[in-house]
């Protein structure tokens, strides 16, 4: 057999997801593993052998991937409480800093050792195991690889996702087996117990990762230092967000990962490096091999990492043995051995699409190539496209076809940035020759980040689309499975079932972006603590945003309102309606604003102008930006949007749709109130209200609540005083905090009402 490797590792593959959605007990696996070792043995050459193997092989997979879900009984996320705790632990990767304005954080993961309660002592300790996500707040010290802390602070699991297409944190922590976080505030929060050995492996890379990073920092400028880092280092927290944005858009976000082209950048540069150098193919493959493995800790031991640096392992050991390594062979191996590490990876969106890209370069490229395209270049784009793009707009929503273009030069240009930072690095103690390679590699990393840019700004070179389903994505996979597994085919039958599979393709292809509006009036308010922020989608494919999200100590415009907007596949704003000119509600607007276009933008008269920290971000959009005050509308068609009061610090705006009126309240002011109770058209009767949190309840709130009894309160939190004074008046009351972004879709008579966490959970009738 060719492909050893492939039943293996497919087998264990299908065991790892059919664990997710079957249960079967223990016992069942157990006896089916059995009975299959033992027939396996009668079956050595036969037909059946392969089918019954890799049966085995995902009942295997099902184990492993059931062990590793384990909790075991001392594990430290069982610790989680209100409280405040003890921890101690050693950390085991390279602690991160960020500095905003007075605030430094510093973040890190720690091996949890023993946990206990402020004033127990050695007594109260309790042993515990697992790993811990650790933020430190304004700490006394900085911490290195190695080191024993003992920290004082609070123990907590990743919070819930709230909002749909709202990153979650705590599945990517899940995904590296962090099921915990612990945070510390203050400089005395944080005690070093013992310093780390200097000769520890981990310690020793984590240190020169450091200094690397450090050497790029005084060598670069700030904008170029920072993508270096990303290139050379796999460090992209210092990349700019908008930076971010348009390699997304450009489909070259792979650039700014450590992945299978800086590996085989290192390998292909020191290989060919040390033959021109004389020294034979063994030693060559021998030295090589060293340096891709010290590289790879280098870079952090991320999956892309580990995947293509096994790969390169294998390919390199081929040589030293004399044998040539089958490509597919090999990465199959890889892709084996990090299941088998951690059965959690195969859900990493990382593993997916490194390993999918790798596989469709191998599998379909060569097709391509037998059609005659004309660039190997242009076919590895397309092949990577072919093979990931339904991926991508399941947990993206982009589709970006300018990524075949972009990449055509880009990838050559990063790749000689690369290799021209290796050199940079390598003679950056040589007078004159140190600056002649900062200048070369600036000179591409310029070109780079232009050729991005200048693409990033074309209008259809991305588009945002909704979700497709699983079931559309399995069957895509199983037709251009098919399409594969018959293109060798000689007889008239495989020819037929190729062009079968080949329709098929291409129907469910045109199946992933064929969306129409229902152009059915939908108001969406979103889980976002104390600030308001809603979405309303008019009965004409309008799309209106009310508040755009705060700025810190996170920008909810990048991570919260940008990502929903996506997950609705909405390609433009008509317009955004900001209730106050505070960091709380316009704070996000830079990251809305580079992702989506807007025609109007509105801002409250009581306001004035505009202010100086987000004048400048909002400089393109002044002609578009109007003052709106009391009694002005937003009309869509049969549906308009009315500024019903405003106070110099909230503004109230009702949006109706027919008989319905939602009114959304931006904050709990008495001078607010008082002008909604002076309102004495019967207009006011609304359906439906929204309400964000406040420091205090207004009297003036009681008073309105008795003369206009809503039938619905919507609340940021849960707030026992207001749902029991809503409950005696006969108002129904939703807290945001537990059902997650709140969506009202008018439907015929009726308003249904859908929550993000519990789904449907009710309608209102109009009588």
């Amino acid at each position: 057999m060719r492909i050893p490797f492939l039943g293996i590792a497919a087998g264990f593959a299908l065991g790892i997801i059919a664990e997710r959605l079957v249960r079967v007990p223990a016992v069942w696996i157990l006896g089916c593993l059995g009975a299959g070792l033992m027939a396996l043995l009668f079956l050595r050459g036969t037909k059946f052998f392969l089918p019954v193997f890799i049966l085995m092989m995902s009942c295997a997979g099902i184990l492993c991937s059931r062990l590793d879900a384990a909790v075991l009984v001392r594990a430290v996320q069982r610790f989680v409480s209100t409280e405040r705790l003890v921890l101690t632990g050693r950390v085991s990767s390279l602690p991160e800093m960020k500095t905003r304005g007075k605030r430094v954080s510093v973040s890190l993961v720690l091996d949890a050792r023993s946990i206990s309660r402020p004033g127990k002592g050695y007594h109260g300790k309790v042993p515990v195991t697992g790993r811990v996500q650790v933020f430190l707040i304004q700490p006394s010290l900085f911490p290195q690889v190695g080191d024993d802390l003992r920290l004082f602070g609070s123990l907590e699991t990743p919070r819930q996702v709230l909002n749909p297409g709202e990153f979650d944190y705590g599945r990517f922590l899940g995904e590296k087996n962090i099921y915990a976080i612990f945070q510390t505030i203050g400089p005395r929060s944080v005690k070093r117990l013992r310093e780390g050995q200097w000769f520890l492996p981990g310690r020793l890379l984590a240190e020169a990762r450091r200094k690397l990073a450090a050497l790029i920092d005084k060598l670069y400028a700030v904008p170029e230092a920072a993508i270096m880092k990303a290139l050379v280092l796999g460090l992209r927290s210092d990349v700019a967000s908008g930076v971010r944005d348009q390699f997304m858009k450009t489909g070259t976000i792979h650039l700014l990962a450590i992945s299978g082209l800086n590996i085989t950048m290192i390998a292909g540069s020191f290989y060919l490096l040390f033959i021109l150098c004389g020294l034979g193919y063994r030693w060559t493959a021998a030295v090589t091999l060293v340096i891709v493995v010290i590289y790879m800790g280098l870079a952090g031991f991320g999956l892309p990492v580990q995947r293509a640096g096994y790969v390169a392992v294998l390919a390199l050991l081929g040589t030293l043995w004399g044998r040539t390594a089958n490509l597919l062979n090999a990465m199959c191996v890889a892709f084996f051995f990090l299941l088998l590490w951690n059965p959690k990876s195969l859900w990493n969106i990382g593993f997916q699409l490194s390993f999918l890209s790798v596989f469709s370069l191998i599998l379909i490229l060569p097709l391509l190539n037998r059609f005659n395209v004309w660039s190997l270049s242009l076919g590895s784009s397309l092949a990577v496209l072919a093979g990931t793009f339904p991926l991508v707009l399941y947990y993206f929503n982009t589709f970006s076809p300018i990524g075949i273009v972009a990449n055509l030069l880009a990838i050559p240009i990063f790749d000689a940035a690369l290799f021209t930072a290796l050199f940079t690095l390598l003679f950056s103690g040589i007078p004159f020759l140190n600056i002649a390679c900062v200048k070369i590699s600036s000179l591409f990393l310029w070109l780079g980040l232009g050729w991005v840019k200048l693409l990033a700004g074309w209008p259809w070179g991305y588009w945002f689309f909704i979700k497709p389903s699983l079931v559309q994505i399995a069957c895509y996979y199983g037709s251009l499975a098919g399409l594969l597994f018959l293109r060798r085919g000689t007889s008239r039958r495989d020819r037929i079932g190729m062009a079968g599979f080949a329709v098929c393709w291409f129907a469910l292809t045109i199946s992933f972006f064929w969306h129409t509006d229902p152009g059915i009036f939908q108001l969406t308010v979103l889980s976002s603590g104390r600030n308001q922020i809603a979405h309303v989608r008019f009965s004409n494919q309008a799309h209106w945003l009310i508040n755009a999200g705060r700025s810190f100590p996170s920008d909810q415009g990048e991570w919260l309102v940008a990502p929903f907007l996506r997950w609705q596949g909405i390609r433009k704003l008509e317009g955004i309606l900001v209730t106050d000119l505070s960091k709380k509600h316009t704070g996000g607007l830079p990251a809305v604003l580079r992702n989506f276009p807007i025609r109007y933008f509105l801002y409250p008269g009581s306001g004035g102008t505009f202010r100086g920290d987000f004048l400048k971000g909002l400089r393109p959009f002044r002609r578009s930006a109007k003052n709106v005050r009391a009694g002005d509308k937003i009309v869509m068609g049969h549906e308009f949007a009315e500024v019903i009061a405003e106070s110099r610090s909230g503004m109230a705006v009702r949006v109706s749709s027919g008989p319905w009126r939602v009114l959304t309240i931006s904050k709990m002011d008495p001078e607010l109130f008082n002008f909604l109770l002076m309102r004495k058209d019967p207009e006011d009767v609304h359906a439906v209200i929204l309400l964000p949190g406040g420091k205090g309840v207004p009297p003036g709130f009681y008073e309105w609540m008795r003369s206009r009894r809503p039938l619905l309160l919507v609340l940021p939190d849960a707030d026992r005083a207001l749902e029991a004074y809503g409950a005696s008046l006969g108002i129904s009351c939703l807290d945001l905090k537990h059902t997650g972004a709140l969506t009202f879709r008018k439907n015929g008579e009726q308003l249904d009402i859908d929550s993000f966490l519990r789904g449907k959970i009710g309608s209102l009738s109009y009588f």
